[in-house]
């Protein structure tokens, strides 16, 4: 069973993944900052599997080498095929503006 809902927040969301463990968070910003689009698909993929805390950071330190990009294709392989990548980089076109800010509506 998952733990996230669509009327989670940002912080709420982390807080349930993370489950408490400050490495598990750690990894969880590193997916974002790597690729918002693509490291929010594995966020949601963690939930979907059942993984979370210290599962994470097990995952992340001991079978992938402590490598964001090994994690990510391990957690979510279906955001790195090249259907993936399109989807990912449309997606980011569409939030981003041309000054590079996300853009927010009011």
């Amino acid at each position: 069973m998952t733990r996230l809902t669509l009327n989670d927040d940002f912080k709420e969301s982390m807080k349930k993944l993370c489950d408490g463990n400050p490495g598990a968070i750690n990894v969880m910003f590193q997916c974002l900052d790597k690729d918002f689009i693509s490291g929010s698909l594995t966020l949601v993929e963690l939930d979907r599997k059942g993984i979370y805390g210290s599962d994470i950071w097990r995952i992340y330190k001991d079978e992938c080498g402590e490598d964001i990009d090994k994690f990510m294709r391990k957690i979510n392989p279906a955001s790195f095929t090249e259907k993936g990548q399109q989807f990912s980089r449309r997606m980011q076109g569409e939030l981003m503006k041309g000054d590079g800010k996300r853009e927010t509506k009011h």
